[in-house]
């Protein structure tokens, strides 16, 4: 029995439609069934991973106003091509990696801290935990008033 043939791969004018298309707002659905292919090769196209170079290759094309591909020429069509570059520009691989690290280092450096209960209040002032200091007073006062007595 013949074995089954895999799927070409991503061609690199494909790999630049989706970084475009996924700027616009496009889900890892749409794209699947566009071009295809798993939702890892979108990721890794998207990463850098897979086709470095090809995010820049796809604003100089969009700046040159030359279409690679139709479904990029029909957004350009009805959203400008001024927005696309824009959306474009900021969905740029090496920020969105940096961008994943940081919120990952901030997810792990930030300790849960459990509240046991509303804070404790001493009646002068709401929200208050101090129960031998007037927090009614300004707090120049409330040192002179602690050394007095």
């Amino acid at each position: 029995m013949p074995r089954l043939s895999k799927r070409p791969d991503l061609a690199f004018d494909d790999a630049m439609a989706v970084h475009v298309l996924r700027a616009a707002g496009a889900l890892y659905r749409d794209l699947q069934l566009a071009f295809d292919k798993h939702p890892t090769c979108m990721s890794g196209v998207l990463d850098g991973t897979l086709h470095p170079g090809s995010w820049d290759a796809a604003l100089e094309r969009l700046a040159t106003g030359e279409p690679w591909h139709p479904l990029v020429d029909e957004l350009v069509r009805r959203r400008g091509s001024d927005r696309v570059i824009s959306t474009t520009r900021d969905a740029r691989p090496s920020k969105r990696s940096f961008q994943k690290q940081l919120k990952r280092l901030r997810k792990h450096a930030i300790p849960f801290v459990r509240r046991s209960g509303p804070p404790r209040s001493s009646g002068s002032t709401p929200g208050c935990r101090h129960s031998t200091v007037d927090c009614t007073q300004p707090a120049g006062q409330r040192a002179e008033n602690n050394q007095q007595s």
